[in-house]
């Protein structure tokens, strides 16, 4: 766990979102702390995690530093920590459409029986 014993809330918010991570990838305690300082160093860092990558991304929006990861529990495709918040990327799983012409002409043929049927 984080060797930091928050004290406000924000504090507590930050360390809870930090320890989302490991729901999702496997990290050292280590690997936690640094994430934490470096989240808390300035408000505009970020942190994002992908796959099988996690980057630290410093206020000016450059990668600062990348960590490889091992292990990924699945369910998302990734997050992305600030100081005040937390977003995660659900899975996306591609999927095929596969529309049949057939029904459409049935309901054309039943719309033109309709309207003969009308007609007389």
């Amino acid at each position: 766990m984080l060797k930091k014993n928050p004290e406000t809330y924000n504090e507590i918010k930050t360390v809870s979102n930090i320890l989302k991570i490991t729901e999702h990838y496997h990290v050292s305690e280590e690997f936690l702390d640094e994430a934490y300082d470096f989240i808390v160093e300035n408000d505009k860092n970020s942190i994002k995690c992908l796959k099988t990558i996690i980057h630290f991304v410093g206020a000016d929006g450059t990668n600062v530093k990348t960590f490889t990861v091992d292990n990924v529990f699945g369910g998302i495709d990734g997050m992305v920590i600030t100081k005040s918040s937390l977003t995660i990327v659900p899975h996306y799983t591609p999927y095929t459409y596969s529309s049949g012409s057939g029904g459409s002409s049935s309901n054309n043929n039943n719309n033109n029986n309709n309207n003969n049927n009308n007609n007389h």
